[in-house]
C-alpha cells in the first residue's frame, strides 16, 4: 500500500480533497440561504419591508420578498442536488485509483455520505408531507409539527454533513484515512 500512495499520492491526495470540496458546496449552500431567510424574517420583524397582514398596502413588495425568498431558496436547493451528485459521481470513478491507498476510505465515506443525506433528507420531507395530508391535522396542531420537524431535523442534518465533509477534508489533507472504521455514521 505504500509503495502505491507513493507513486499516485499526490493525485490520489488532491482527488480526496476535490471530493470533499465538491460535497461542501451543499452545507455551504444551506447555510447561506438559512442566513439570507433569517435576515429577511429579522427585516419583517423589525417592520422594513411588505406589510404581509395587509397585502394590498405594498403589492410591489410582497412580489419582492417573493422574489428574494425564490433565490435564496431554489439556488442552494439545486446547489446542494447538484454538489451531492457531483461528489458521489467524482468518487464512484476514482474508487479504482484510490483503491488500495490511504484514501480508499475516503472515497467510501462520501459515497456514504450523500446516500445518507438523501435518505434523511427524503424521510424530513415524507413525514413533514404525511403530516400535512392528514384531514383535519390543523386543528389538532401536527400541521404545524411537520413543519416544526423540518425545520428542526434539516439543520441538524446539515450540521452532521458539515462535520463529516470538514473531517474527511481535513484528514485527506493530512494524508490519512477517513477514520479506523470508515463505515461508522459520525
Amino acid at each position: 500500500m505504500t509503495d502505491q500512495l507513493e507513486k499516485t499520492g499526490r493525485s490520489a491526495q488532491e482527488t480526496a480533497l476535490f471530493i470533499w470540496k465538491v460535497m461542501s458546496v451543499g452545507p455551504i449552500a444551506f447555510f447561506l440561504s438559512l442566513t439570507v431567510i433569517g435576515l429577511l424574517l429579522l427585516f419583517a420583524s423589525l417592520g422594513i419591508g411588505p406589510d404581509f397582514a395587509n397585502p394590498q398596502s405594498d403589492g410591489k413588495m410582497i412580489v419582492l420578498a417573493i422574489v428574494i425568498e425564490l433565490i435564496a431558496g431554489l439556488p442552494p436547493i439545486l446547489a446542494i442536488i447538484l454538489g451531492e451528485i457531483m461528489g458521489v459521481i467524482v468518487a464512484n470513478r476514482n474508487r479504482d485509483r484510490l483503491a488500495g491507498t490511504v484514501f480508499e476510505s475516503h472515497a467510501r465515506s462520501a459515497i456514504r455520505t450523500c446516500w445518507i443525506m438523501f435518505a434523511g433528507f427524503g424521510a424530513t420531507i415524507f413525514l413533514m408531507l404525511a403530516l400535512l395530508a392528514i384531514p383535519n391535522i390543523g386543528a389538532v396542531g401536527f400541521g404545524v409539527g411537520g413543519v416544526l420537524l423540518m425545520l428542526a431535523t434539516l439543520p441538524l442534518l446539515f450540521l452532521w454533513k458539515s462535520f463529516r465533509v470538514f473531517r474527511g477534508w481535513r484528514r485527506a489533507r493530512e494524508g490519512k484515512p477517513i477514520a479506523d472504521h470508515p463505515t461508522r455514521w459520525s
